[in-house]
């Protein structure tokens, strides 16, 4: 995970932490709506008056979108996960979201229960709209909707780009982990496909990074006392600086490949090591090119 995305979870988390009450700091919908200029007039007396809570916003004016839970005071979330969207020529539409139970991986075609936690994003992107829902610090669930609010898919993980209609997805992690590896991956709303880019198979800079762990590994006495897997192949690795250009149909990132969690030896002796990849489509594949930084 990249540090701002990191700082950003882990703020979130602490802040709602320390609440000695989150009912007391709950807002109306009304109230909400309001300070984005929303027109209410359409509403229900029971949406207007409704308490919520752990609700996530779109940036943009137009469309509004929001996602929310209702506020019933036990301080807990509760299906469903609710989403609005207006416009000027639409109105207002809306679905609710119902977790169902079943297994949690590749592209899930119910809104999985593991993925309705808080609201942490919710923007619209060439037709689709796409919530980005908080598990942990490491880890989160992409719910894709069509322009309409009718569901499509879910997803692990959380949006770090948009390449048109394609989302550009960071894995999820293992919080507690002594490393930490970054994994990228791209889903296209229109095949329903989701496609693992990063790390790519065979890659010659994380082969280099690999030997260079291998040589500088510590005894198997203190792994052991340490609780590590020192694992050369397996090493923390941060993804950030993402940019797409739709007029190329390529988008761009950088990956840092850092020796934490080696001991000091291998921490002392490897830089972390920044790479930019570059990736096109070409006959249904993600080709990249890369270009070391340091």
């Amino acid at each position: 995970m990249n540090a701002s995305t990191l700082a950003h979870r882990l703020l979130a988390l602490i802040f709602l932490s320390l609440l000695p009450s989150h009912r007391i700091f709950s807002e109306t919908l009304t109230e909400v709506l309001a300070k984005r200029g929303v027109p209410i007039n359409d509403l229900s007396p029971s949406e207007r008056s409704r308490r919520i809570t752990s609700y996530a916003q779109s940036k943009d004016e137009a469309p509004f979108l929001i996602a929310y839970y209702d506020d019933d005071g036990s301080q807990m979330l509760k299906s469903p996960l609710r989403v609005l969207r207006y416009d000027k020529a639409a109105g207002f539409q809306r679905t609710d979201l119902i977790g169902t139970e079943g297994p949690f991986s590749g592209v899930m075609h119910e809104p999985n229960s593991m993925c309705l936690g808080s609201a942490l994003d919710i923007e619209q992107a060439a037709g689709s709209v796409y919530i980005d829902t908080h598990i942990n610090p490491s880890a989160g669930c992409v719910l894709v909707l069509s322009q309409n609010l009718k569901f499509k898919a879910c997803l692990e993980g959380w949006v770090i780009g948009t390449l048109g209609r394609i989302l550009i997805l960071h894995g999820n992690e293992v919080h507690f982990a002594d490393v930490h590896p970054s994994t990228a991956a791209v889903y296209d709303p229109l095949s329903d496909k989701l496609m693992q880019v990063y790390p790519p198979r065979g890659d010659p800079r994380r082969k280099v990074f690999s030997a260079a762990l291998a040589s500088h590994l510590p005894t198997r006495q203190w792994c052991e006392h340490e609780n590590k897997a020192c694992d050369p192949e397996t090493f923390t690795s941060d993804i950030d600086d993402v940019t797409a250009d739709d007029l190329k149909q390529t988008f761009s990132f950088t990956a840092t490949l850092s020796p934490e969690g080696f001991g000091d030896k291998a921490e002392s002796a490897i830089r972390k090591s920044a790479t930019r990849y570059i990736f096109k489509l070409r006959n249904a594949k993600w080709i990249y090119a890369e270009h070391p930084l340091e």
